[in-house]
């Protein structure tokens, strides 16, 4: 079955959170900073029925080239469900 994908909105971080705190045992005490610092257009996620299994997220940043800044994204916070 295939699976939704779409950038999370403010509503979905608490989840998201709650998946890199599974995924990484992050102790409870970052989830505020966490919520703080997360940019839901910069976060993927992807759906099972409605819930979600796999997040990551995507930062901008620029490398240089010919003498100008060329964008590009780095990817971190990939986390999947175990079950998936």
């Amino acid at each position: 079955m295939p699976f939704d994908t779409r950038f999370l909105t403010q509503d979905d971080l608490e989840d998201a959170f709650r998946l890199d705190q599974e995924t990484f045992n992050l102790p409870e005490e970052h989830r505020e900073l966490w919520i703080r610092n997360a940019v839901p257009e910069r976060r993927l996620s992807a759906f099972d029925d409605g819930r979600m299994v796999g997040a990551t997220a995507v930062h901008a940043f620029g490398q240089f080239f010919g003498e100008r800044s060329v964008p590009m994204g780095g990817v971190s916070d990939v986390a999947v469900v175990p079950e998936h």
